[in-house]
């Protein structure tokens, strides 16, 4: 069995291989003209992302309409604070 070699240190004059590049970070300079910032990626398997648009699609709401939706039923029924006004 071969021997793997360990990954190499770029020299400070090397970029970044682009799975190394880090992600963006928001930021108050990233939001629109509304004021919005990103808030939530979320990753994971291509069956559970087509599983999740079709449950917005049936719910006649966007992905992230349905995620602000069930977060707020959700922060209801354990008692949490109501979300701000949007």
């Amino acid at each position: 069995m071969a021997k793997r070699k360990a990954p190499t240190t770029p020299t400070p004059d090397e970029p970044l291989p682009p799975a190394e590049t880090p992600a963006p970070v928001a930021s108050p300079d990233t939001a629109d003209q509304a004021g919005a910032v990103p808030i939530l990626s979320l990753k994971g398997r291509k069956v559970w992302r087509d599983w999740f648009t079709d449950l917005a699609k049936q719910s006649r709401t966007s992905k992230a309409g349905l995620i602000d939706r069930l977060t707020a039923e959700h922060a209801e029924r354990i008692g949490f604070r109501p979300p701000p006004e949007r």
